[in-house]
C-alpha cells in the first residue's frame, strides 16, 4: 500500500496541492544543487570563441535529452571569462521559452537565459531532467503573462521539486529512458524512410521503371530527360481547378463533430488528410457553401499558407467540404490519369519548383489558380502510374505506421510520468 502526504506548494499564490509517498522530499531546486545562471563573454571579442568548450543557448535545447550540438564554442580565454558547469548538469532555459531542459555530455558554459543545476550526489540527472519535465507548466507559472516571461534566478532557486530516494529515483529514470530509446529509434527509422521515399521521387518520377531510351524535354524552365514512352503535360491539359470556400462571415467552424467536416490546409498531411485535429461545419455554414465539396477521386493542392501541399482525400472524407485556401484539381474522365500519382507527382522537384516562381517573394504568398492550371509535369503511361504510385504509397504506409507507433509510445511516456513521478506506481529497487 503506497502512503501519501501532502504538500501544498505556494508559487506567486497559486496553491498546488499534490501528493507523494511518505518517503519523497519535497526539495528546493537549491536543496538538490548548485544554481548556476550562465554569462555570455564580450562578443566584441572574437578572441573568447573557438572550438574548444561548448557555448550553450537556448537555440541549442530541442526535444532531445541531451545537448548534443551547439552553434558556437569558446576558447580557453572565453572559459575563463564564463561560468563552467560539469557534465550532467541539467540546464535550464528561464527566459523566453522557459523550462525547456536538457542535460551536458561534457563540461559546457551557458548563456545568461539558462540556470543550471550541478546535482548533488544524492540526485540522479536522468530522474532531474524527467521530473524538470513534469513540472514545466508549474514553472511557467512563476513567470506570469510578460510581454517576454522571465523566471529569477531566486524564483529558480526556490522552486519545489518532489525528490524520490537515490534508488528509486535511478530505477524510475531507467524506464522512461528505456521508452525514451524506443521513441528515438522509431525516429530514426522514420528519417531512413522519409529519405527513401525522397529518393524514389526523384527516380520514378523523372526516370520511371526499367526504361532505356530517353528524351530530353522541358519543364517549366528546366531541360529533363524522360522516358520516350512518356509525356509532358499542363493540369488545364488532363483536369479542370476549382477553388474551395471560405467559412462565411459571422460564422465559425465548430470543434464538435457534425455531418460536415471541413478540411483545411492543417489538416494536410503525407498526401492524405489528418483528421486527428478536423474541425467541422455547422448545418448554416453548409448551406451556404455546400457546392465547394472535395471528392476522392480529386487532387487536393493548397494555394495559400503553406502552398504546394498535394494529395487526395481519405474516402471517408469523399464529397466534404473544402478551405479556401485549397484547389481541387478534377480530372476529366476521358484522360488516362490516377490521381495517387497526379499528387505525387506535383510534390516532385519540377513541379514544386515552378510553383515558388510562380507565387514570388512580395505580398502575402498565395498560388492563384490559373497558375495551378500552367504547371507542368511528365505523365507516363497509366499502367506505370499506378506502379509508380503502388511504390510510393507503400512507403508512404511505411511511414505512417511508424508515425502511429510514436505516437504510442510518447502517450505511454505521458502516463508513465504522471504515474512514476508522482508515486502513484512505486518501483521495486535492489536491498
Amino acid at each position: 500500500m503506497v502512503i501519501l502526504k501532502s504538500w501544498g506548494i505556494m508559487n506567486k499564490g497559486t496553491k498546488l496541492a499534490e501528493n507523494y509517498p511518505k518517503s519523497w522530499e519535497v526539495r528546493q531546486t537549491q536543496e538538490i544543487g548548485k544554481i548556476v545562471t550562465g554569462t555570455t563573454p564580450n562578443t566584441e571579442d572574437q578572441e573568447n570563441f573557438g572550438k574548444k568548450y561548448p557555448f550553450i543557448t537556448p537555440t541549442d535545447l530541442d526535444e532531445n535529452k541531451y545537448v548534443e550540438v551547439v552553434e558556437r564554442y569558446l576558447s580557453e580565454k572565453g572559459y575563463n571569462n564564463s561560468k563552467p558547469i560539469p557534465k550532467n548538469s541539467i540546464v535550464v532555459i528561464c527566459i523566453a521559452s522557459i523550462g525547456k531542459n536538457a542535460i551536458t555530455k561534457q563540461e559546457s558554459c551557458t548563456n545568461q537565459q539558462i540556470n543550471s543545476i550541478i546535482c548533488n550526489e544524492d540526485i540522479n540527472p536522468e530522474y532531474l531532467y524527467y521530473i524538470m519535465n513534469y513540472r514545466n507548466k508549474h514553472l511557467k507559472a512563476l513567470a506570469g503573462s510578460t510581454t517576454v516571461p522571465i523566471v529569477s534566478k531566486s524564483e529558480f532557486s526556490t522552486f519545489l521539486l518532489p525528490i524520490a530516494p537515490l534508488p528509486e529515483q535511478k530505477k524510475i529514470a531507467d524506464i522512461l529512458s528505456s521508452v525514451d530509446k524506443a521513441i528515438e529509434k522509431t525516429d530514426e527509422i522514420i528519417e531512413k524512410t522519409e529519405k527513401l521515399k525522397k529518393g524514389l521521387m526523384q527516380e520514378l518520377l523523372i526516370k520511371g521503371i526499367g526504361h532505356r531510351k530517353y528524351k530530353e524535354v522541358r519543364v517549366g524552365p528546366r531541360e529533363i530527360q524522360i522516358p520516350v514512352a512518356w509525356e509532358i503535360k499542363r493540369i488545364d491539359e488532363i483536369a479542370k481547378v476549382k477553388g474551395g470556400k471560405r467559412v462565411p462571415k459571422n460564422m465559425s467552424l465548430v470543434e464538435e463533430e457534425t455531418p460536415y467536416p471541413y478540411i483545411r490546409v492543417a489538416d494536410f498531411k503525407d498526401q492524405s488528410v489528418n483528421t486527428s485535429d478536423m474541425k467541422y461545419a455547422t448545418e448554416a455554414i453548409y448551406k451556404e457553401i455546400s457546392k465547394y465539396t472535395i471528392s476522392k477521386d480529386d487532387v487536393y493542392i493548397s494555394i495559400a499558407g503553406t502552398i504546394g501541399l498535394t494529395g487526395v482525400v481519405p474516402d471517408e472524407l469523399d464529397g466534404q467540404l473544402l478551405t479556401e485556401n485549397a484547389a481541387k484539381i478534377v480530372i476529366n474522365e476521358k484522360n488516362r490519369v490516377s490521381n495517387i500519382f497526379l499528387a505525387y507527382a506535383l510534390s516532385g522537384f519540377e513541379p514544386q519548383s515552378q510553383i515558388n516562381g510562380f507565387i514570388g517573394t512580395t505580398g502575402v504568398p498565395k498560388l492563384a489558380l490559373k497558375r495551378v492550371k500552367k504547371i507542368e509535369f511528365p505523365l507516363p503511361p497509366l499502367k506505370e502510374q499506378k506502379k509508380i504510385a503502388s511504390i510510393l504509397l507503400s512507403v508512404d504506409n511505411k511511414i505512417q505506421k511508424e508515425k502511429q507507433y510514436k505516437e504510442k509510445l510518447e502517450k505511454l511516456k505521458k502516463g508513465l510520468m504522471q504515474k512514476l513521478l508522482t508515486g502513484e506506481v512505486r518501483v521495486k529497487t535492489a536491498n
